[in-house]
C-alpha cells in the first residue's frame, strides 16, 4: 500500500506541474480585455486531456494494486476510497 500511495502522490504531483500552468494561462488569457477565445478552449482543453492521461495512468496503477488484495482487503480499501455520492 505505501508503494502505491507514493505512486498516487507522485503522480498527482507531477499531474499538478503539467496542468496547473495551463489553467493558469487559460485564466490570464480570459483576463485580458481582447481575450481569444480560442487560445482559452485550447489551453483548457489541454489542460482537460492532460489530466485525463494521468488518470488513466493512475486507474491502471490502482487495478494493479488492488489485483494484489484478498477479496475482504480489496472491500476495505473501495469502502473507504470510493467518493460519497452526491446529494441533491
Amino acid at each position: 500500500f505505501d508503494r502505491y500511495a507514493q505512486t498516487v502522490r507522485a503522480r498527482m504531483e507531477k499531474m499538478r506541474q503539467e496542468v496547473d500552468p495551463l489553467i493558469g494561462d487559460g485564466w490570464s488569457e480570459i483576463a485580458k480585455p481582447d481575450a481569444d477565445e480560442t487560445t482559452v478552449m485550447r489551453l483548457f482543453d489541454e489542460a482537460a486531456q492532460t489530466r485525463c492521461g494521468f488518470q488513466r495512468e493512475l486507474t491502471t496503477a490502482t487495478l494493479a494494486f488492488l489485483s494484489t488484495l484478498s477479496p475482504e482487503q480489496r472491500e476495505c480499501i473501495l469502502t473507504f476510497a470510493r467518493p460519497l455520492p452526491l446529494v441533491p
